[in-house]
């Protein structure tokens, strides 16, 4: 998007805060964007694991970048801490090997082999409160990649805190019904400080989605080898967040307790 000819110069005072945000965001999706689609991406040998992590999280950060601004722009719609939505569920599969329940009004689109060399799901919500997941399934060896994880020996469980593909750590867990864990956890950054090289650092924010938390679900399942990773946000008027809101409410309490294999 360019700015020349006074295009967004027209337009609403909102309007003109969106419209310099998409500009100044423009050159980072370039620089991001080519990286992503360079041709024969494939899964990564170890010789070419550190480029293809930092081709992933470059992947991540634009992923996150235009679910703010899909959040920004609704925020004034609706609120997001609306109840887990489970009237009517759908079912769902992840690789080939597992299984989920999403609402039934959400959208599943699996991205490119091209794009991600791992499974990788993006369930979206297009009316309020706008709700975006995120899914991968990661290969075992990630948990040996980004450094043993240690056993408590007397639960047999994963000694907290840790942190799989390079997220926040995982500080807490829950036991689904199946017998596996899900570890958890969650971080707040105030996105007034989420700047670019070209816009003024803290910027202007809207006061109600001011603060985003993060919220990271992993189920570590060594019998397939395999990681399943969800991620969501919440955005919000104070830094200050417990418990879970938004997509991370639908994690907890829906959709990760769901996952279990294909029979």
């Amino acid at each position: 998007m360019h700015l020349s000819g006074g295009r967004c110069a027209c337009l609403k005072p909102r309007q003109v805060e969106l419209c310099t945000s998409e500009y100044r965001l423009s050159t980072y999706f370039r620089a991001c964007l080519s990286s992503l689609f360079e041709p024969s991406l494939s899964f990564p040998s170890r010789s070419q694991h550190v480029p293809w992590i930092a081709r992933l999280t470059c992947m991540r950060k634009v992923y996150w970048i235009l679910t703010i601004l899909v959040l920004v722009i609704s925020h004034s719609a609706a609120g997001q801490d609306s109840a887990p939505r489970t009237s009517r569920l759908k079912s769902i599969e992840l690789a080939g090997a597992y299984k989920i329940q999403v609402p039934g009004d959400f959208e599943v689109n699996k991205w490119s082999d091209k794009v991600s060399a791992v499974p990788m799901y993006d369930l979206r919500e297009y009316h309020p409160p706008y709700t975006t997941i995120e899914v991968m399934v990661l290969p075992y060896t990630f948990a040996r990649d980004y450094g043993l994880v240690p056993l408590d020996e007397e639960t047999g469980l994963f000694t907290l805190s840790f942190s799989i593909n390079g997220l926040n750590p995982l500080t807490a867990y829950f036991k689904m019904s199946g017998g596996q864990y899900a570890y958890y956890g969650q971080i707040t950054d105030d996105t007034a400080y989420d700047c670019t090289m070209n816009s003024p650092c803290p910027h202007r924010t809207e006061r109600n989605s001011r603060y985003r938390t993060q919220y990271h679900f992993v189920v570590l399942d060594k019998h397939n080898n395999s990681i399943v990773e969800f991620t969501s946000s919440y955005s919000g008027a104070s830094k200050d967040v417990k418990g879970f809101h938004g997509g991370g409410k639908l994690l907890r309490e829906v959709i990760v307790p769901s996952l279990g294999p294909i029979r």
